[in-house]
């Protein structure tokens, strides 16, 4: 940002604006601010030139006070109940408005100073599945807007654990000869290790075409799981990268009624058509839950984490062979745990909702709730009703709909 003509005794005010959607990661949601501008390491013995302005840019040594302050106040307006929130790296005051709205500010006689972040978490609560709504109605842009969210319990009992069904669709091609696919074996023999007996699973490796361990998915038995590391062992790395086609008969695989299906897609991710493997994915998320992992020295990123994006996942990347045990496990950790499955969304003919993203909706985790936004026209009255399958029985869910208190209330909803 460059500002000129200004003349002395002139004040200037600068606003900015930009919107962030939080995730949740391990329960705790958390809003940095940064604030500091520290000294930049270059090997480059010349540091005079345009390009090296940011290493050469002025800094305070240690220990030397900061001339400048920031004040800071934070609204927590989360739809759903507040268990915890606050600041780890400056002392703050928390007034609760309500169970779901805080107000935050700077304890009294204390100032930020800009030499560490101002670093916001809180944490929802509840001991079973909660929804919650925000709603903002702009009278500039003439719009009105919602963002629904299902929040998984806090701590979700085994009960509330439906029988769940794993797709693993793995390439074998050329490029993932040697670790990556050393890699992609350790990783399933760890998954499909894991498995209760009620779970059930499959596997499609592919490259220039397609193998499918069974037509319908197999039991997690000892027997199938022997007979997948049989498979397993045999695949080497050759071919083609025909990512498109083996997802379009991953989804079509036969699929166990009132299960929760989980589909891992372990590749390299060199491919040239990532939009359209995008798009499947966001029209199957009612079909299965897609998370994807990365392996090889130079994995594709956008592909990875787009199409986990896309599936409302989580992307896990390993570059080399002593993460991959880690990522294996947090993997594991989250596939683990669906709260609620075969999810519907109800909006009632008084509510006029439209644009609504996703299209589809995936399983609710233990780790991961589910967002939906959206536009809506007219007044805000009725209900939402959510429906699923959590454990074995079915159940729903119902948020009253009413008007916000002011055209401020939730303004960053246009935004998302």
């Amino acid at each position: 940002m460059s500002v000129g003509h200004i003349l002395p005794g002139d004040e200037i005010e600068v606003t900015l604006r930009y919107t962030e959607h939080l995730l949740a990661t391990d329960k705790i949601y958390e809003f940095d601010f940064p604030t500091v501008v520290g000294p930049r390491f270059s090997n480059d013995k010349n540091t005079s030139g345009p390009a090296d302005q940011w290493v050469a840019n002025p800094y305070l040594t240690k220990d030397t006070p900061s001339p400048s302050t920031f004040n800071v106040t934070a609204t927590v307006n989360a739809g759903l109940p507040l268990n915890y929130i606050a600041c780890d790296t400056y002392p703050v005051k928390v007034d609760f408005v309500s169970d779901s709205t805080a107000k935050l500010s700077l304890q009294p006689g204390s100032e930020a100073t800009d030499d560490r972040d101002f670093i916001l978490k809180y944490r929802l609560t509840g001991d079973k599945i909660i929804t919650g709504l925000l709603l903002h109605e702009d009278e500039k842009l003439g719009e009105n807007f919602f963002l629904l969210t299902v929040q998984p319990p806090e701590k979700p009992k085994l009960t509330d654990i439906p029988d769940r069904d794993y797709v693993f669709v793995v390439d074998v091609s050329g490029s993932m000869n040697g670790f990556p696919l050393d890699t992609s074996k350790e990783l399933l023999e760890n998954l499909i290790g894991s498995l209760r007996p009620t779970d059930h699973f499959n596997i499609l490796f592919f490259a220039g075409g397609n193998k499918v361990l069974s037509p319908t998915p197999l039991p997690a038995t000892q027997a199938n799981f022997r007979k997948a590391l049989r498979m397993l062992d045999g695949q080497s790395g050759n071919g083609a990268t025909q990512l498109l086609p083996a997802l379009k008969e991953a989804f079509a695989l036969p699929k166990s009624e009132g299960t929760s299906r989980s589909m891992v897609v372990v590749s390299d991710g060199y491919v040239s058509f990532e939009r359209d493997a995008f798009g499947l994915i966001r029209d199957n998320l009612n079909d299965a839950n897609v998370f994807t992992f990365g392996i090889g020295s130079s994995v594709n990123p956008f592909l990875i984490e787009s199409m986990a994006r896309a599936g409302q996942g989580e992307p896990f990347i390993v570059t080399t062979k002593k993460h991959a045990k880690d990522e294996a496990t947090r993997l594991r950790k989250l596939l683990t745990s669906p709260v609620l499955t075969d999810v519907e969304i109800t909006f009632n003919d008084e509510f006029e909702a439209y644009d609504i993203e996703p299209r589809t909706y995936p399983d609710v985790f233990a780790d991961r709730p589910v967002v939906v936004f959206g536009k809506y026209r007219g007044k805000p009255t009725g209900a939402i009703e959510v429906a699923g399958i959590s454990g074995k029985e079915k159940i729903k869910l119902s948020d009253t709909i009413s008007a916000p208190n002011s055209e401020e209330d939730n303004a960053a909803l246009p935004y998302l």
